[in-house]
Formats: structure tokens, sequence, C-alpha cells
């Protein structure tokens, strides 16, 4: 539960500094979001509780499409944020706090990106309900055909906001400071505005051929979802909209690039990468089988039975293993972005000589924390320090040490050393296991992590 508050006054915490940020600026923002209660299922209703009931401004309010206007979007107002502090048990008492209505719509996007988005903008409801009620209903130029256009999902406002000629970008979004909605990894999306006044309505919004095929392709993840919803073929039923959509985006984006574009295609796409996990399109014959339905336009359900079956068990077989390997990727991308791991140290000496004052640097990194191993490590000694950052295997440290050299006379000389050492070994499978071994030997220096939490006890050799 902790680490949940936590997220939420993270997010709580960027709204906060927004509204500062405008009123700053002399702006006077509203808050509003934007709750797609049609989808809603019976879990969702319940989570959000009297939320669901309240009377916002619907977005086809005078549209004369009743059901969509009882059940449709609709705009709610939202709580001054200055007034919302860094969140507490007790602001969860009562079941109808401004906090705990705020956290609901929260918690709501953050299972299913599509049901919450929220605008900041300077107008008043029903003004900004009067503009936004002129992009429902849009000509296509893929196709050319007037339609109903449910341009506030989320993927269809990135697709928009990113790609309309500039003239329309500024009607559509103009009226509005920004606009935020959550992607399917509850990261915070911004899509900014002017915060214009609102223009002049257009009699039809339309959407260049280049930008309805972006917003086509965009939702297709939404579609094939559906699709497996239909036909009872989602093996990660259990989960929330957002996690299995985060499991088919990039499946989907894979079929792509193979020139995959149909429905059908792609969710055969989908849920055999469901089943056969990460890289199984990378087997030969399914990269045969893959381009002999782009080439021959035929359905890849087709092309699928024509791989033998030893090829599904082995797929199968090798499924967790290439889990494996794609989860350490993953991580190690994540840790190159931050440049360290932070590991429990070993530091040997048999160098033949004491060592004094012994620490390193990381390699190019201005301003990070000198990392202490001993003020004394003697000669044939062996240390265990608690956790320290660590280069990354294949990058590189700076060592430092004074050597004691005794002169004949029978005193002892302070000698510096430094030297430049690349960081050898594994990457540790995860945040509890991985050793980081510093070795001082006779004419060389040695840094290495080592994979596994057993290398503790026997990594290398006693000096």
């Amino acid at each position: 539960m902790n680490d949940e508050l936590n997220s939420y006054d993270a997010l709580l915490t960027r709204f906060r500094a927004k509204q500062e940020e405008l009123e700053e600026a002399g702006q006077h923002p509203y808050l509003y979001a934007v709750l797609d209660r049609g989808g809603l299922t019976s879990p969702e209703r319940h989570n959000l509780g009297k939320l669901a009931e309240l009377e916002g401004v619907s977005l086809y309010a005078g549209s004369g499409l009743d059901s969509l206007e009882a059940a449709g979007p609709v705009l709610l107002a939202m709580p001054d944020m200055r007034d919302i502090g860094p969140l507490t048990y007790t602001d969860f008492s009562n079941g109808d706090s401004p906090v705990e209505r705020f956290v609901s719509l929260l918690s709501l996007a953050k299972q299913h990106a599509a049901r919450v988005t929220w605008i900041w903008t300077p107008h008043e409801a029903d003004a900004l309900v009067q503009h936004l009620q002129t992009l429902l209903h849009a000509r296509l130029g893929i196709d050319g055909d007037d339609a109903w256009f449910f341009f506030y999902y989320p993927s269809h406002l990135k697709v928009l906001h990113g790609q309309l000629p500039e003239k329309t970008r500024r009607y559509v979004f103009g009226p509005i400071y920004a606009w935020w909605t959550l992607g399917v990894e509850g990261d915070l999306v911004e899509l900014t505005g002017e915060g214009s006044e609102v223009p002049r309505a257009c009699d039809v919004l339309f959407i260049p051929a280049d930008v309805a095929a972006a917003i086509h392709r965009e939702a297709m993840p939404a579609q094939v979802h559906a699709w497996l919803g239909q036909t009872r073929l989602n093996p990660e039923a259990g989960r929330s909209y957002n996690a299995q959509l985060a499991e088919i985006v990039p499946l989907i984006e894979r079929a792509h690039g193979y020139g995959l574009s149909r429905l059908m295609d792609l969710a055969t796409f989908v849920v055999y990468g469901l089943r056969y996990r990460v890289d199984y399109d990378l087997h030969p014959q399914i990269v045969a089988a893959v381009a002999d339905t782009v080439s021959k336009n035929e359905p890849l359900a087709t092309a699928y039975r024509h791989v033998t079956v030893d090829v599904w068990l082995e797929l199968a077989q090798s499924a967790q293993q290439r889990e494996q390997v794609r989860r350490e990727r993953e991580r190690y991308d994540e840790l190159k972005k931050v440049g360290h791991i932070r590991l429990p140290c070993r530091i040997a000496n048999a160098s033949g000589k004491s060592l004094r004052t012994v620490y390193f640097d990381l390699h190019g990194r201005v301003g990070a924390a000198r990392q202490y191993l001993g003020a004394a490590i003697d000669d044939g000694v062996i240390l265990q320090k608690g956790s320290l950052l660590s280069p990354l295997p294949g990058d590189k440290l700076v060592l430092h040490w004074d050597d004691l050299e005794v002169l004949p006379t029978g005193g002892i000389l302070r000698v510096p050393r430094d030297h430049e050492i690349t960081v050898e070994g594994e990457l540790p499978s995860d945040d509890h296991s991985g050793l980081l071994e510093v070795r001082f030997e006779q004419y060389v220096q040695r840094v290495v992590v080592h994979r596994n939490g057993m290398s503790l006890h026997d990594a290398g050799t006693e000096p």
C-alpha cells in the first residue's frame, strides 16, 4: 500500500507543480478530467463509487444522441491542486473527499489508460465542451468519409498532436494549456497547447490521409486486445488493461516491421507471441512464414499451420529462457542509462605490499561520489565491504591507492598510484545478487563483477 500511495503522490505532485507554474505565469487555469463512462466495467464503476454518478458536462450534450449523452465521455471539474498536500492514509477516511475522488481517477487511468485524461485550460466547462464537440465529427482523408471521431482516446490525441498540419493542430489544441494522459507504463504524457481563445467552429474537422492512417495504426493494439477478449484467446485476461496492452504493443510494432497490417494477421502474430514469448518470430521457419504472408498476401494463420510441430515445441521449451534473456537485456539497458549498479564489495590484496587510502572513482562521472575501499589493507588481507556504486561490466573506473615501500635506511616511503581499469565480468541477474571484486596482484589490478551472490564466498583465489 505504501508504494501505491507514493506513486499516486508523485503524480499529484506533478499536478500541483503544473498549477503553480500556470499561476506564476499569470494564468488562472481550470482543470478537468475527461471520464469515458460508456466503457466502464462493473468493477471499475464500483471502484469509482459516487464519482461515476457525478453530473459533469457531457461531450455529447445537446447533440441529440441521448444514449451517448447519458453514457459517453463527460467533463468533470477537478479541485484546486494547491489544496491537496502530500497524501496520507487519513485522506481516505470518509470515502468521498476531493482527494480520494481524484485518486480514484488516477487509479482508473493506471489500470486502463483510455478511461481518463486531464485538460488544463483557461475556459469554463461549457465553452470548452462547445469547442470539443466540433472535433467529434471528422472527415477522414484516408477514405473521405465523415465519421463520429473518438478524438479523446489517448492514442488518437498523441497522433493528432504530433502529426496534424500546424493550422489544424492549433485549432484542436489551441484553447488548452495542456492535455495530460497516462501511458500504459504509468508515465505522464503532456500534449501542450497555447491557452488561446476558443476559435470559430469549423464545419467538419478534416484529418489528412497520413494522419488518419497513423491513428489507425496507433489504435491497432486496442483493437487486437478487443479481438482477443471476444475470441477468449487472451492468456493474460486476469491482468489490467494497461498491463495487457504493454505486452501487445511491442508485438504489434514487430509485426508492422515485417509488413503485416491486417487486423487478423496482427492478432495472429500477437496470439502466438503471447504464447511463445519474446523473439519467437526470429526462428527461421517463423521468419519464412511471415515473409510468405507478406509476399503472397495470404493469412498469417494459414502460413503458421505449415510450421512443423517440432518448431512450436522447441519454442515452447525455450520460452522461459528467452524471457529471461529479454529481462536481462532490458535491465542492462536501464542500468546503462543510470551508469552504475550498487553491489557488495570484496577487496583482496595479493600485491606483496601494504596499501593505504584505497578508493576508486567512476570513470567520466563528474560529481559522482568517491567509493572508499579501505584506509589500510595489508598484504594477504581480504576485506568485505557493504554496498558500493560499481560501474557496469565493460565500463571503466579509476583505482587509487598508496603503496608502502621500505627504504634501505629502514624508513617507509608512501607512493601514490592510480590506474584506469576496465571492469570485467557479467551483470548480476537481479538487484539482490552479485558481487564487485577488486584484486591487487603483484603486477596488475583487476576489477570483476560476479553474477551470483555465491561469489561473495568464492570469488577469485585466496592471496
